[in-house]
């Protein structure tokens, strides 16, 4: 399977709409998703969604290739049937090298996640 690439939604503008903001699970817990992460930090919110109603799951965060990237991977977790957001630290985060350069991976505990990130301008 492939990893499944989410693309953030930018607002356009103040007092105006959004393009569509779709919650996307990934093709493959294994693989999970490269998410967008060109934004300033904290105007990336990456929304989580656990669509699962009988069990919390959790996401893994991989740990940056940067200089300043973190030793760590990062995990949280989404209650049963609960939407959460959170926003990253681009320098722990951020792959900067390779094919996945200006995303971040995450990985889900299984496909009952669904993602979306929205940037804010």
């Amino acid at each position: 399977m492939a990893v499944t690439a989410i693309t953030a939604v930018k607002s356009p503008d103040v007092n105006a709409l959004s393009g569509v903001v779709a919650m996307t699970a990934a093709t493959s817990a294994n693989d999970g998703f490269v998410c967008d992460f060109d934004g300033k930090d904290y105007k990336t919110a990456f929304i989580v969604q656990n669509t699962n109603d009988s069990a919390n799951k959790t996401i893994t965060i991989k740990a940056g290739d940067s200089k300043r990237a973190s030793a760590n991977d990062l995990t949280l977790s989404i209650k049963k049937s609960e939407m959460n957001f959170f926003t990253l630290d681009s320098a722990l985060f951020k792959k900067v090298t390779g094919a996945t350069a200006g995303k971040v991976l995450i990985i889900p505990e299984s496909t009952d996640i669904k993602i979306a990130v929205i940037e804010l301008t």
